[in-house]
C-alpha cells in the first residue's frame, strides 16, 4: 500500500510540472501585440491578394508605377512624395486605393521609402541606414494605414467584406499622429470587421476595449492606452458592457473562444478593481487576489484528482499499472527515498535490521540453526523412546 501511495504521489507531481512546463502564457492584452500581429495579418493579405491580383491588370500597375516617378521625383525616400503625387487618397477608384495602400504596406512603394536616399548624399554608417530604413517602414505603414482604413470605407467595399479587417489592421499596424490603438476609430473599424463575418475582428475591438477601460490598471510593461490621452477616459463602464458583449459572443467560437474566456475574466477582475475605488492607484484587492488564487488552486487540485488520481487508484491492480508503477517506483527517485528512510529507522532501532547478503556468516548461522534443530528433534525421540521403555 506504501508503494501504491507513492507511486500515486510521483505520478501526481510528474502531472503538475509537466502542465506547467507544457502550458503556453495567455497572449498578451498589451496594444503592442495586437499592432504586431495586424501588422502581419496586413502584410500576408496584401502579398497574398491584393499584390498578386495586380500583376494581372496593366492599368492599376502603370497607375503605381506613374504614383511611384512622381513620388521619387519630389522626395525620394521621404513620404512627402507620395503626399504630393496623391494630395488626396480618399479621391481615388476603389481599386487604386487597394494597390496603393497595400504598395505601402508590403510592395514596391514601402522599398522604396526604406532605401531609397538622396543621390549626392554623404555615405550613411550602418546605424544611420538602420534608423532610416525603420523610419521609412513606419512611415510607409502610417500612410498605408490611412488608405486602406478609408479603402474600407468606400462605397464599393461591399463587394470585397476583407477590405473591412484589412483597413482595421493597417490602422491598428501604425495608427496616424494623434490616434491610438485603443481609439474609437480603431474600434469601430473592427466592428465593422466583426460584422462582415471575421470573428477576429469583434475579439480585438473588445481588447481595446478593455485596455481602454483598465486604463492604468495595465502595468507598463503591457503597453495600453496612452495615460496622457484624455479622450480615453479609463473606468467607463459602458467601455466595459460593450467589450462584454464582444466576447460572449465569441465563447462559442472554435477558434477564440479560450482566448474570450480569458478577456471576460480579465475584465471582471478590472470590473472589481475600479468599482473599489483601485482604479487610479493601480493597487491589487488583496482579498480579491487571494480568494483568485485559491479558487484556482481548488479547480487545478480537483481536475488532477478527477483525471490522474481517481483512474490510476482505479487500475492500481492490472498488469500495465503494475508495470508503470515498478518503473516509477524505481526511476523517480522514490526507491532510493525508501531505502534511505529504512536505513536511518535501522540505524536508530526503530526498525530491526534486514540481513542482506551475508556471505559465508549467514550460511554459518543457517547451518548451526538447522544443527538445532536437528538435534532437538533427536533428543525428543531419544525421550519418546525411554519413556517407552520404562513403561
Amino acid at each position: 500500500m506504501t508503494r501504491v501511495i507513492a507511486t500515486l504521489l510521483s505520478v501526481l507531481l510528474a502531472t503538475i510540472l509537466a502542465s506547467a512546463s507544457a502550458s503556453s502564457p495567455p497572449p498578451s492584452r498589451g496594444l503592442e501585440a495586437m499592432g504586431a500581429a495586424a501588422c502581419a495579418e496586413t502584410e500576408a493579405f496584401c502579398e497574398k491578394t491584393i499584390l498578386r491580383a495586380l500583376r494581372e491588370d496593366a492599368k492599376l500597375r502603370a497607375f503605381l508605377e506613374d504614383v511611384r516617378q512622381r513620388a521619387m521625383y519630389h522626395s525620394p525616400g521621404d513620404l512627402a512624395g507620395y503626399a504630393h503625387a496623391v494630395p488626396n487618397p480618399t479621391s481615388l477608384r476603389f481599386p487604386e486605393q487597394l494597390a496603393l495602400g497595400c504598395c505601402l504596406a508590403a510592395g514596391e512603394c514601402k522599398t522604396d521609402l526604406q532605401y531609397a536616399a538622396p543621390a549626392d548624399g554623404p555615405e550613411e554608417t550602418e546605424e544611420e541606414e538602420a534608423e532610416a530604413i525603420a523610419r521609412g517602414e513606419a512611415d510607409a505603414r502610417r500612410a498605408a494605414g490611412e488608405i486602406l482604413l478609408a479603402a474600407a470605407s468606400h462605397e464599393d467595399a461591399g463587394k470585397m467584406p476583407a477590405v473591412q479587417l484589412l483597413g482595421a489592421n493597417a490602422h491598428a499596424c501604425a495608427p496616424p499622429a494623434g490616434e491610438s490603438r485603443c481609439g474609437a476609430k480603431l474600434v469601430d473599424a473592427y466592428r465593422r470587421a466583426g460584422n462582415a463575418g471575421y470573428e477576429v475582428g469583434n475579439l480585438r475591438a473588445g481588447e481595446a476595449l478593455l485596455a481602454r477601460f483598465s486604463g492604468s490598471l495595465i502595468a507598463d510593461e503591457t503597453l495600453g492606452c496612452p495615460r496622457a490621452d484624455a479622450r480615453n477616459e479609463a473606468g467607463d463602464f459602458a467601455d466595459a458592457a460593450t467589450a462584454r458583449a464582444l466576447f460572449k459572443q465569441l465563447l462559442a467560437s472554435n477558434e477564440h473562444d479560450k482566448r474570450a474566456s480569458k478577456r471576460l475574466k480579465e475584465l471582471r477582475e478590472a470590473e472589481d478593481r475600479v468599482a473599489s475605488g483601485d482604479g487610479p492607484s493601480g493597487k491589487p484587492d488583496l482579498a480579491y487576489a487571494a480568494a483568485d488564487a485559491l479558487v484556482n488552486a481548488v479547480l487545478k487540485g480537483v481536475f488532477v484528482i478527477v483525471v490522474v488520481v481517481v483512474p490510476s487508484f482505479l487500475a492500481r491492480n492490472t498488469r500495465f499499472a503494475r508495470a508503470v508503477r515498478d518503473v516509477a517506483w524505481r526511476y523517480s527517485g522514490c526507491a532510493m527515498i525508501a531505502r534511505q528512510f529504512r536505513r536511518e529507522l535501522e540505524f536508530f532501532r526503530f526498525a530491526k535490521p534486514r540481513v542482506v547478503n551475508g556471505g559465508r556468516a549467514a550460511a554459518r548461522v543457517e547451518r548451526r540453526q538447522s544443527a538445532k534443530k536437528t538435534a532437538k528433534a533427536v533428543m525428543k525421540e531419544v525421550m519418546k523412546a525411554e519413556a517407552k521403555k520404562s513403561l
